[in-house]
């Protein structure tokens, strides 16, 4: 089972002809089974229009098992929050922090 957290909420104003008006959210998810509990992302970002308090999903990026440490997971969602990361390439930069902890430590199981 899967419970996803919002850890991280980042609104985005509206600038003409530049930036549509979206909220971002950066949660944890823990997946927790009998033998093991693991930790992932799930960063989505909800677009409304500014007469409207209605929202809808608009983009994801999720990667729901990442490593068992929820510490390590927890500083990746403050990177990508920090950074204001959105969803279209948060995915990406995911796994170039995970491929790189892997080279550094020689790892070749699940990190942390």
């Amino acid at each position: 089972m899967t419970k996803v957290t919002s850890v991280y909420s980042k609104e985005f104003s509206y600038i003409p002809n530049l930036q549509a008006l979206e909220t971002v959210n950066y949660c944890l998810c823990t997946t927790k089974n009998t033998d093991f509990t693991a930790y992932g992302i799930d960063i989505y970002s909800c677009s409304g229009s500014e007469n409207s308090f209605e929202t809808q999903k608009k983009d994801e990026a999720e990667l729901k098992i990442i490593s068992n440490s929820k510490d390590f997971v927890l500083k990746i969602l403050k990177y990508l929050y920090e950074n204001s990361i959105k969803p279209d390439t948060a995915k990406y930069i995911i796994l170039d922090i995970i491929n790189k902890y892997k080279l550094s430590t020689n790892s070749k199981s699940m990190i942390p």
